[in-house]
């Protein structure tokens, strides 16, 4: 016997009869069974089936091969003899309410029962690609819905501004419910001209690092954004008078992010690594 098994419908392992056992028919369609009004049990994947030719005859058709057997009916089972190779060998099949189901589990069910249970699986996976659907829409809504602020949480006036070795003078950088906003006050001093608003969604953000020592222009808040990880992301720095002012900035930033990555879990956006000192 050669066991095989369908992906899609993992209806079980296919019986298999191979070799010299039952004569194998000339045509490799089945024959048409007039007896038994041609009585036809297949697998959910037409591998293998099952037609009843005449009291005592049977074909099977084993993924394009078929074999004329011969069978008897003992009470609830149907008994098929094959000589395979020189030896004479039984085959049992239990006739059950959707058809006949071999020693190995595998059904062949009768053409009502098979068209059953093909509609039942077509109307199961129909309902799985819907709610996928759904769910897609879903998130594809919540995520346009998470890059728009609804409310300004708090403002911060700022002292200097440090962005990949550019340097800015002051701003405000402007806490919503959904991303920071710095703004800037003073031209850059590189280009001479004042930088556009940088609006920074949260669903980039990866960490904010807290400073507690004075750099002699201002107390640092480092937050890092647009990266895997704070080691490769973007970093950027504001730098503040006092360090209650960056201590109160980093805090409501931190609890902004933490309350965004909560609200929009099912947005698809970076790890958030929780609010560290240095």
């Amino acid at each position: 016997m050669n066991i095989r098994v369908w992906s899609f419908l993992i209806a079980g392992a296919v019986i298999c009869l191979v070799g010299a056992g039952c004569t194998k028919a000339q045509n490799s369609s089945p024959a048409q069974a007039i007896p038994f009004n041609g009585q036809i049990y297949r697998t959910l994947n037409d591998q293998q089936a099952i037609t009843l030719i005449s009291p005592d005859q049977l074909e099977l058709r084993e993924q394009g091969d078929n074999f004329v057997c011969s069978y008897t009916k003992q009470d609830d089972t149907l008994r098929v003899v094959a000589t395979i190779m020189g030896t004479t060998q039984a085959f049992y099949y239990k006739i059950v309410p959707k058809g006949l189901q071999g020693s190995d589990g595998t059904i062949l069910y009768s053409p009502d029962e098979r068209e059953k249970v093909i509609e039942t699986i077509q109307a199961f996976h129909e309902r799985v690609l819907e709610q996928r659907r759904q769910e897609e829409q879903q998130i594809a809504e919540l995520t346009e819905e998470s890059k728009h602020s609804t409310k300004e949480i708090e403002s911060f006036p700022f002292s200097k501004y440090i962005y990949q070795g550019t340097t800015c003078g002051t701003g405000i950088a402007k806490i919503t419910d959904t991303s920071l906003i710095i703004s800037f006050n003073s031209p850059d001093g590189t280009v001479g001209n004042t930088p556009a608003p940088i609006d920074l969604w949260f669903g980039l953000f990866i960490g904010i690092t807290r400073s507690h020592h004075n750099f002699g222009d201002g107390w640092p808040c480092r937050f890092f954004a647009y990266g895997l990880d704070q080691f490769g992301g973007t970093n950027y720095n504001l730098f503040f008078d006092s360090e209650s002012d960056m201590q109160s900035f980093a805090n409501t930033l931190a609890n902004a992010v933490q309350a965004f990555k909560a609200k929009y879990r099912a947005v698809k956006q970076q790890n958030y690594t929780q609010i560290q000192d240095q």
